[in-house]
């Protein structure tokens, strides 16, 4: 997940840097539907995810203090 995070940082520091230069307004409009594309399955897939590592610590009756 690591790994995935650092990825959408480097898209996220890419786009702001494009910006600031105005590289951004070389983009054709289809680069832009990529990039929701993809930061919408990202976000499903770490909603899911998530999801997944609660009803697993659930499972597991884990809590965030040691009574438990």
């Amino acid at each position: 997940m690591a790994f995935i995070s650092a990825l959408s940082a480097t898209v996220l520091l890419h786009l702001h840097v494009a910006y600031k230069k105005n590289w951004i307004l070389d983009w054709a409009s289809s680069t832009f539907t990529y990039i929701m594309w993809i930061n919408a399955l990202l976000a499903i897939a770490a909603a899911i995810a998530m999801t997944g590592c609660l009803i697993a610590a659930g499972i597991k009756q884990q809590t965030l203090t040691h009574e438990g």
